[in-house]
């Protein structure tokens, strides 16, 4: 696996852009054709599961956690959190769901400054303005053909996600890739069986979209394995740059699979979060830093020396 390691953290912006793609798609297609969430979030899970089980055996990796604790945190809080995300592909339009899901990254920061492990800088301030704009959209839902109930989860989602890439930034130093992927996969499959049960809403897999499920089920282990390699090397801010691409390929190609344009205030919305964001992965804002540079030049004086000749 070192090898593919390598292999992904050189190429980590295209796999992640193309495996985000085809998730967003699929988990929205599947959701509108009638499945619930409860059953595409077991059967796309238990499709990676089989996936993760083969490549451990095939590289010789132990899938069991030597944390059992943080696992069990993690696997509960991925579960519940992904469950939650599904279900507001119900109310909201694939784009929509994308562009929340990168409000992790605000999420993180603002939650740093509040429990006063951040400062106050510029990350902050473009943090509030970005959640500032999503919440705009529950004014404006029904005009744009979006529901505000899919805001909701998909926000308490993106809260415990925030959580859980916490506790995988804490996994990559005692597990291995595998075992964080699989903690999602067994996380998922057991909240699924139980909120399944209880509301009565299983679904049986149809045959004719079974290779949707394998498009869904290859999508999300390639982007957790992806994040599990990329959180070993880098923050995790950086990691999830790409996926910002991502939210505009996708706003693009659903707007041509359903074929018509949203809203020009939803799509507005979308681009000027996903600006916000880029931003916020930066160490230093473009235009700042050349002012900075600009300031020191003008304060250095040039200096002559008396024994040189002055034309």
């Amino acid at each position: 696996m070192q090898k593919a390691d390598t292999l992904l953290i050189k190429y980590n912006a295209i796999v992640i852009i193309v495996a985000s793609i085809m998730n967003n798609m699929t988990i929205d297609h599947l959701v509108q054709h009638g499945y619930s969430s409860s059953s595409v979030l077991i059967y796309r899970s238990a499709i990676t599961f089989l996936i993760t089980v083969f490549l451990s055996a095939g590289n010789g990796l132990n899938l069991l956690p030597r944390n059992f604790r943080q696992q069990g945190l993690f696997m509960i809080n991925a579960g519940i959190s992904i469950l939650m995300l599904f279900q507001s592909y119900v109310y909201l339009n694939a784009s929509t769901v994308a562009m929340v899901q990168r409000l992790d990254i605000p999420f993180a920061i603002i939650l740093g400054f509040i429990i006063g492990k951040r400062k106050k800088d510029f990350k902050l301030v473009l943090s509030i303005i970005a959640f500032c704009l999503v919440l705009s959209i529950f004014f404006i839902a029904r005009q744009i053909n979006e529901k505000p109930i899919g805001l909701v989860l998909a926000m308490l989602a993106i809260i415990m996600t925030s959580y859980s890439y916490m506790l995988i930034k804490k996994s990559t130093s005692e597990e291995n890739n595998l075992v964080i992927v699989n903690t999602v996969n067994i996380g998922c499959i057991v909240v699924g069986l139980i909120s399944g049960l209880i509301a009565h809403n299983l679904n049986m897999i149809r045959l004719a979209d079974l290779w949707i499920f394998v498009g869904a089920s290859v999508s999300q282990f390639l982007l957790n394995y992806t994040m599990a390699v990329l959180f070993k090397h880098h923050d995790i801010e950086r990691g999830r740059r790409p996926y910002l691409v991502a939210i505009l390929l996708v706003l693009v190609l659903e707007q041509i699979w359903v074929g018509h344009l949203f809203d020009y205030r939803n799509s507005l919305i979308i681009i000027m979060v996903v600006a916000l964001i880029y931003l916020i992965t930066l160490d230093a804002l473009p235009f700042t830093q050349k002012w900075h540079q600009l300031r020191q030049a003008r304060s250095v004086e040039p200096i002559l020396d008396e024994n040189l000749p002055v034309d």
